[in-house]
C-alpha cells in the first residue's frame, strides 16, 4: 500500500488516498504502478487513469 495524491494545476483531487495500484496510459502503452516500483521517467498519454484502493 501507498499513498496517491492526484494534482492537477488547480487543486490536489485525491490528496492522499491509500492505494495498492496505479494503471497510467504511457507512450508505448499501459504502465501498472505497484508498490516498491523501480524510479522511472516515461512519457504519458492521453487515456484514463485507474487505481485500486488499499483494503
Amino acid at each position: 500500500m501507498y499513498r496517491l495524491n492526484l494534482v492537477t494545476p488547480e487543486k490536489c483531487i485525491e490528496p492522499g488516498t491509500e492505494v495498492t495500484e496505479v494503471t497510467v496510459p504511457a507512450y508505448k502503452g499501459e504502465l501498472d504502478i505497484l508498490e516498491g516500483h523501480a524510479p522511472t521517467l516515461t512519457t504519458l498519454d492521453t487515456g484514463v487513469m485507474t487505481y485500486k484502493l488499499a483494503a
